[in-house]
């Protein structure tokens, strides 16, 4: 198990239940289908490695799912100048022994690179990875991968985050918050203490509420929150413990605010109850999208391609879901890199336009690599707050995405 980055109150929210997954490697699973669209690649393979969690105590196989889609659709429409994406996938379940199994499994195969859709133990395989050059690539990562600077990842570095913590705190409307977190090691409390320490200075008051990690019963941090006249609960959980979470607050009638990190399958399950619970993203959902392309009109054609892949794949029933944009934006962005090196496709091309990148993530903001908010591989500064609407959709709290740098009093 790896330890959560100390990431803001609303980040943790949204990225804890992921950085906190229990992950490691089982099999390998290669995805490269030529023949989706109506023009197959059919050269030579790019062979690229692909990491997530789909198995264990916080599994998250959608976005396994639509980096598949992600893929075959790619690899359907011309490919990457013709040659099509070969996606060695190594599912994760939950050790870090088997993400350290899934390294030497890529690393065998002689990969151009490694996507890490969400492998919450990747930090432990991050050696194995090192030894053989191969940098990783990705829209979330553990703290030992994402400051490392040989690595690409499109998230805001730990520390900017957690320097933001006060005002965003104060953004979605909390000034005192229970936060909980689900209770799988010391590191939970640790994290939550950076978060409580960055929240004090700004004036937020935070108490941490542990609950069980499988089947968790918020009851207690209802109570608590109830009890203290907090203004808000944070909810860092899995997609369907989020949706029996806000289920049980509403049936104890709680008023406050409800944050719960990029858990989005709760609108479609609770319907008129969702409205009015806040998440916080680093990629826009898709019931986000009417908001989204509000803020930045070039979203509707990812959008538009999210759709039409997830359908060709039959994988529609994730496009709801909040984490099943990070194996789709990872694929497809790194795809965009590709076919910007102009010239040969080699691992020591790929590794310097990976740490040079500078462009839009797919389905998220732009990103700029060669400024980052600190030094390291994250090179993120955006977080996406939204609000649930009465009709399921969300809407940008603020009508924009939120800048880590200027909120931290960074550059």
């Amino acid at each position: 198990m790896r330890t959560p980055p100390a990431r803001s109150g609303r980040a943790i929210l949204a990225l804890v239940a992921a950085t906190a997954v229990l992950a490691g490697c089982g099999s390998s699973d290669t995805g490269a289908s030529t023949s989706s669209g109506p023009d197959p690649a059919t050269g030579a393979p790019i062979s690229v490695g692909f990491v997530n969690s789909d198995s264990g105590s916080i599994a998250l196989p959608e976005v396994t799912a639509m980096a598949k889609a992600a893929a075959d659709w790619i690899n359907g429409h011309g490919g990457v100048d013709g040659r099509p994406l070969k996606l060695e996938t190594c599912s994760t379940d939950g050790t870090p022994a088997t993400s350290t199994s899934c390294a030497n499994d890529l690393v065998g195969k002689n990969v151009l690179a490694v996507l890490n859709g969400d492998d919450g133990s990747l930090d432990s395989a991050l050696p194995i990875f090192k030894k053989a050059g191969l940098h990783i690539f990705g829209a979330m990562a553990g703290p030992a991968v994402q400051s490392d600077p040989d690595n690409t990842i499109m998230l805001a570095p730990s520390a900017a985050a957690t320097a933001a913590t006060g005002p965003v705190q104060k953004l979605m409307g909390i000034h005192n918050g229970v936060f909980v977190l689900p209770n799988i090691g010391p590191e939970m409390k640790t994290a939550f203490d950076g978060i409580k320490a960055a929240s004090a200075s700004a004036d937020v008051r935070l108490t941490l509420s542990l609950v069980a990690p499988a089947n968790p019963d918020i009851t207690a941090a209802v109570n608590a929150a109830k009890s203290q006249h907090a203004d808000g609960i944070i909810l860092a959980l899995s997609e369907n413990d989020c949706t029996n979470a806000v289920r049980t607050a509403r049936s104890m009638n709680w008023t406050g605010e409800l944050v719960v990190g990029q858990c989005t399958q709760f609108i479609k399950d609770l319907g008129p109850q969702a409205a009015g619970v806040k998440t916080v993203q680093n990629l826009f959902p898709y019931g986000s999208r009417a908001s989204a392309e509000k803020y930045d009109g070039s979203l509707k054609q990812d959008f538009d391609t999210y759709e039409a892949a997830a359908k060709a794949a039959g994988a529609q029933k994730y496009l709801d879901f909040g984490y099943a944009p990070y194996g789709y934006s990872t694929v497809m962005t790194f795809v965009d890199l590709l076919k910007g090196l102009g010239g040969d496709i080699t691992r020591t091309t790929v590794n310097r336009a990976m740490a040079s990148f500078k462009g839009r993530q797919v389905l998220g903001t732009p990103q700029d690599c060669t400024a980052k908010l600190m030094p390291g591989g994250a090179c993120g500064r955006d977080l996406i707050a939204l609000e649930t609407q009465a009709d399921g959709s969300q809407t940008l709290v603020g009508g924009k995405p939120l800048d880590l740098g200027t909120i931290a009093g960074g550059k």
